[in-house]
């Protein structure tokens, strides 16, 4: 499962930054799948810069996560309360290449 979000957050909160569940949340087999998955995503949109990530995350307390029988990952894609990030997700190539990217992670992921 792969969740997109726009954050919102203090207006000097930015980046794009990746969630996963805590191990103690979840069966072993699935962290280590949402852990590989969460980590091959942020170094593919890290990789080539111009893409400030704030990195990867542990959250026991998401629906998303504690509900699902299947690998999950939630994908912050920057904060809507930030005036910088808010213009790059309304930029059509700035998203372009950021989906990309993260299309590159998930089959990285594999």
């Amino acid at each position: 499962v792969i969740s997109l979000h726009a954050d919102g957050g203090k207006s000097y909160q930015s980046g794009f930054y990746v969630m996963s569940p805590a191990k103690k949340s979840t069966t072993s087999k699935r962290y280590k799948q949402s852990q590989k998955q969460a980590k091959q995503i942020l170094k593919a949109v890290s990789a080539k810069g111009k893409i400030f990530s704030t990195g990867h995350f542990y959250r026991e307390d998401l629906a998303l996560f504690n509900y699902t029988k299947a690998p999950a990952i939630s994908i912050q894609l920057g904060f809507l309360t930030n005036v910088k990030d808010d213009k790059k997700l309304a930029d059509n190539v700035y998203m372009e290449k950021l989906v990309k990217r993260i299309a590159n992670g998930i089959q990285t992921a594999k």
